[in-house]
């Protein structure tokens, strides 16, 4: 199998950004179904964690439970806004990304406001935890 030329992988992501909103529509149902997974997985990892500390069960199956739904969370997070972060890629590979973001935001509904975004801090431990 032959590898794509860096030209010809950009000129793929313009195409796809451009003509699809960043999802080739036949992916479209991966990307939904990823995300789904992910969500689901973050609520029952959060559930856990409810009921482990609820019951006082070890910190070791707290902090299980809690790494899981973060890690579960973070994913969730990158699908809505990808990570600024490797600066090797693109432009037009960094275009599609953020076009594809913007897609899914849209059909998932989701705003700035939305928790998923910050990922810096506890929003709320400056002021009201």
């Amino acid at each position: 199998m032959t590898a794509f030329s860096p030209q010809e992988l950009d000129e793929r992501a313009s195409l796809i950004s451009r003509e699809f909103d960043g999802i080739f529509p036949p992916y479209e149902a991966f990307y939904i179904q990823s995300i789904a997974y992910a969500a689901s997985r973050a609520q029952r990892a959060f559930e856990r964690f409810d009921v482990a500390h609820a019951l006082r069960d070890s910190d070791v199956n707290q902090v299980s439970a809690a790494h899981e739904a973060l890690g579960h969370s973070a994913a969730l997070s990158r699908f809505f806004w990808p990570s600024k972060l490797g600066g090797k890629a693109s432009e037009a590979s960094r275009s599609l990304k953020a076009t594809r973001a913007t897609k899914l935001r849209e059909a998932f509904a989701l705003t700035d406001d939305s928790p998923l975004k910050e990922r810096r801090h506890n929003p709320l431990s400056n002021s009201e935890a």
